[in-house]
């Protein structure tokens, strides 16, 4: 799945999901050969973790915390 498609499934922002990467809470994917990210469903399963609990108000620090359970 490309990077433009799960930014719209979810409604996170490109930046957003770039700053989860950045802080570890979400693993880097792979890229092809042109440079794209290439998220299989680990790393959408991953976002979607992170974005219901950031929904249910979580910090950052917490869901990393229940990543690393």
């Amino acid at each position: 799945m490309k990077f433009c498609e799960i930014s719209k499934q979810f409604g996170i922002t490109a930046k957003k999901i770039r700053y989860y990467e950045s802080v570890g809470l979400l693993p880097k994917p792979p890229r092809e050969q042109k440079g794209y990210r290439e998220y299989d469903t680990s790393h959408v399963e991953s976002l979607k973790f992170v974005h219901r609990a950031r929904a249910l108000c979580f910090s950052l620090k917490d869901i990393a915390k229940l990543l690393n359970l």
